[in-house]
């Protein structure tokens, strides 16, 4: 209470005294009233006596986990709003923070977590408009500011990996002396609160173990040493995910502290889980954290700690000494024993070196691509690709940068169509070929008279081979295909370069790119101006570099290859890249857009809540367009916006229409016209809605949504038969597709073919066929009635199988002649603005059974649909 120097000692005894006896009532599991203790020291100011009292509340509040808001406060102490915030911000320096606070750009919402290293809050970034979780960290730690620095220096790194399984850190910052960490939020439990449960099954552990040794040992490429591997810090999301917590912090730790468990850490560890040579204090590697993660799958397949025993000194001993494997049940797979007995050896000489040798010992190769991984088509380019990268591993290095060898075949005749295939190379260069594909797309699209296919139609060709990747390339209906390979050795970066003519089987043209990995992004435009000037017989003008940095360069592409998979875990990692590439780069346009549809494809299928969703999708569409005025993806993103929630579609035709056709012609973009299509479709204009299909198609011929949303345009316009063919033609092609599956369930049940419709549900259900049995059972017994009664029943089941908008919860109400209830769902997604209320309500057939009521007629006027006259 220094700052409270101008009050005499008695008073601020006196002060001191009351906020004891305060403290004192809190520690008998109480919670007193801050009110009555007001008036106890009376010589002093109020404000001043309020504000030690709140401050002493938040802490013993912070204690006992029955922390309040700041609105709380708020409401308790009307007038007092600024004494409040000032306690709460004393008490946010002390390490005790509640919801409501303001740190910089953050607000602070719930606490969801706490341990050794500080408390977890769940929190808002305002300027980016997404949930973050942050870490506080207690206040003995904000004082050492080597640490701090250390930590800033390895968030720096890890920031550039962005690995799947390992948290992404957006930050460390400090505010007033209060350091914390930003980090995604995470939905899911620690692997602590799974192992309460016992052992687990050896399928779940192999998916665990995978995960957590590609995200360990990615963490040590970067040669940083977690030092505190154990289950609490092993993160399992609701999508099964598994994501590495709290790395690279124990290593500087200064003293021994009491984790969330009770459980003693020092030395940058937690003792039943670190290795000898950190019980030592001794200078640590990755073995270290190879032991640990012994330690972890010795739990995972025996439900008991590897080391743990009843006295600290009995732990170390345990560590220093005891082999688990002596007790390990002998019906444990003999892999899990060979592994767990090289990760737990004593000498770390006898261990696993890196965390690869695990996983081949797993049986379990890495997911990388192989650098010899050469397209096999057409027959001589594999060979010439790889006689090019072994001689450049013997070429010493050369001072000019963009031309270390140079063949030049003229082209004899026009390319109009051109495919942008996936560069291949190793796993250290993966980004950058997908970076550099997805760039050469973006640019040649904007040529005039050539039509480039998306990255959606090439990037199938990779799991092809032989002939078959021969009649995959035939497919793209292109006169040209450019592809080649990218290699790194140390900082210096290969880029071959070759146009192949698909009719004549033969290399138009060929080129090497040597460049520094600084200079890569420059390269780019080297490799655009000599495609068009040299093969395609036009100039381009300088590329409008999106971004100038490499590592929000490389989050992008980490970014797009997650969108265009399109499953809801591969959208939630495109947000948590895209969202790092904005960190990176502020003005980073294409990664607003990004955002913008990752966003709108979440409220589409009802994975957050709608008006978040759309929100969002806004919110960085405005964003990027604010970047670049050009940008297409933002304007169609904003047309979806205006069609699907504002319902304002006057005003989302013309954003399609100026963001799509060009002096009459439609640009390039197979996305943007499927939407427009759905659209149009949506409004009852089918016969444009096919042309705008066909466009698509045309643009994108091997694209599974664009030919599945050919059947939905048929399915909506009323042509059960064509809808059918259609999708079941998609099937066949893409036995995975769901999305065209599930249409096709709709298909059946329009038909009244619930036998079809049931064999249709049983292939998506997979493994998980409980729900599908009971559908089939009841309509076995029951007939139609029975099969739409068992929708009902066993709604929530089957929409886990597939998703269901909640607008088509009204149609087995409708079957059933319960009209009333039907009606009574749709007016309250339509009060929820639900997505898919535009899209479907209008012209679905679904609904035909609802549409010549009064009601549902006053429904549509009340969305503003186009007069059906």
């Amino acid at each position: 209470m220094n700052e409270n120097a101008n009050y005499k000692l008695d008073q601020l005894m006196q002060l001191d005294a009351v906020c004891q006896r305060f403290e004192a009532e809190w520690s008998d599991g109480n919670q007193p009233c801050v009110s009555k203790f007001l008036d106890a020291a009376s010589e002093l100011p109020r404000t001043l006596v309020l504000k030690e009292l709140l401050v002493t509340d938040i802490e013993q509040r912070s204690h006992q986990s029955t922390l309040e808001s700041l609105d709380t406060y708020h409401e308790k102490f009307p007038g007092d709003e600024q004494i409040v915030d000032d306690a709460a911000m004393e008490a946010a320096k002390l390490g005790h923070w509640i919801p409501g606070l303001s740190i910089g750009r953050y607000t602070i919402g719930e606490p969801i977590g706490a341990g050794g290293m500080g408390r977890v809050f769940r929190a808002t970034d305002n300027r980016l408009h997404r949930e973050v979780a942050i870490k506080a960290l207690p206040a003995e730690f904000c004082k050492a500011s080597n640490w701090i620095a250390q930590c800033k220096k390895e968030t720096a790194l890890l920031s550039k990996m962005a690995h799947p399984n390992v948290v992404v850190i957006h930050d460390v910052d400090e505010y007033e002396g209060q350091v914390f960490f930003v980090m995604e939020l995470l939905q899911g439990q620690n692997l602590s609160h799974r192992l309460a449960h016992g052992k687990m099954e050896f399928d779940e552990v192999d998916a665990i173990v995978k995960q957590i040794a590609l995200g360990l040992g990615a963490i040590h490429e970067l040669g940083i040493v977690h030092c505190d591997i154990k289950p609490t810090n092993i993160f399992v999301t609701n999508k099964g995910n598994v994501k590495l917590l709290d790395f690279g912090i124990a290593n500087f730790e200064s003293e021994t502290v009491k984790n969330s468990t009770g459980q003693e850490t020092s030395a940058g560890g937690t003792q039943p889980y670190m290795s000898p040579e950190q019980t030592r204090n001794a200078k640590l590697d990755a073995r270290s954290d190879i032991f640990s993660f012994g330690s972890v799958i010795y739990e995972l397949v025996t439900g008991v700690k590897a080391f743990a025993r009843e006295t600290k000194a009995d732990t170390i001993a345990a560590v220093l000494k005891d082999n688990p494997l002596e007790t390990i049940p002998a019906s444990i797979p003999r892999h899990y024993k060979t592994i767990i007995n090289r990760c737990l050896q004593k000498n770390p000489e006898a261990r696993y070196s890196n965390l690869d040798q695990l996983l081949r010992d797993f049986n379990s190769p890495l997911p990388i691509r192989s650098s010899t991984s050469m397209f096999i088509w057409p027959i001589g380019l594999a060979a010439t690709l790889l006689i090019v990268m072994l001689i450049w591993n013997f070429l010493p290095p050369k001072d000019n940068s963009n031309n270390s060898s140079k063949q030049q075949i003229q082209s004899v005749r026009k390319i109009d169509s051109l495919a942008i295939l996936p560069f291949s190379g190793s796993e250290e260069t993966e980004l950058l070929s997908d970076g550099l594909t997805f760039s050469l797309i973006d640019e040649l699209s904007g040529i005039n008279g050539i039509r480039v296919r998306p990255y959606s139609a090439v990037q199938r060709i990779e799991k092809f081979d032989g002939n078959t990747q021969s009649d995959a390339i035939m497919d793209l209906m292109v006169s040209a295909v450019a592809t080649g390979f990218i290699k790194q050795k140390n900082d210096e970066i290969l880029i071959h370069v070759e146009l192949i003519d698909t009719l004549e089987n033969s290399v138009l043209w060929a080129k090497n790119y040597q460049t520094d990995k600084d200079d890569y992004l420059m390269v780019q435009q080297t490799i655009v101006d000599d495609l068009c000037l040299e093969c395609l017989g036009q100039s381009q003008s300088p590329i409008s570099f999106a971004t100038t940095n490499l590592a929000a360069f490389e989050n992008y592409t980490h970014g797009l290859v997650a969108w265009n998979r399109r499953d809801p875990n591969s959208i939630e990692n495109a947000i948590t890249y895209f969202a790092n590439a904005v960190d990176l780069d502020p003005n980073y346009a294409l990664a607003y857009a990004g955002l913008s549809k990752c966003y709108i494809n979440q409220a589409e299928r009802n994975l957050v809540a709608t008006q978040d969703g759309f929100e969002m999708a806004r919110q960085n569409a405005l964003l990027a367009l604010e970047k670049d005025e050009d940008c297409i993806d933002a304007q169609i993103v904003l047309a979806m916006i205006s069609f699907e929630y504002d319902w304002k579609f006057i005003d989302a035709e013309e954003r399609f229409q100026n963001a799509l056709f060009h002096q009459g012609k439609p640009v390039d973009h197979a996305t943007g016209h499927q939407w427009y299509a759905e659209f149009l479709s949506a409004m009852g204009r089918h016969q444009e809605a096919n042309q705008n299909i066909m466009i698509a198609q045309n643009q994108d011929p091997t694209s599974a949504i664009v030919a599945t949303i050919k059947g939905l345009i048929q399915l909506k316009a009323n042509n059960l038969e064509e809808a059918q063919e259609q999708l079941c033609n998609v099937l066949q092609k893409n036995p995975s597709f769901d999305r065209a599956r599930g249409y096709l369930i709709d298909v059946y049940e329009l038909q009244d073919n619930y036998e079809k419709a049931i064999e249709q549900w049983r292939a998506l259900a997979d493994s998980d066929q409980q729900p599908v049995d009971q559908l089939k059972k009841q309509f076995l017994g029951s007939g139609p009635n029975g099969y739409w009664q068992a929708r009902i029943d066993h709604s929530k089941s089957l929409s886990q199988i597939r998703s269901i908008s909640k607008i088509f919860e009204a149609i087995p109400y409708s079957r059933l002649q319960n009209p009333e209830k039907a009606m009574e769902i749709l007016r309250e997604e339509i009060r929820n603005r639900n997505g898919a209320v535009a899209p479907n309500l209008y012209v679905h057939p679904a609904f035909d059974v609802l549409r010549l009521t009064k009601g549902f007629q006053e429904l549509l006027a009340g969305i503003d649909f186009p007069d059906p006259n």
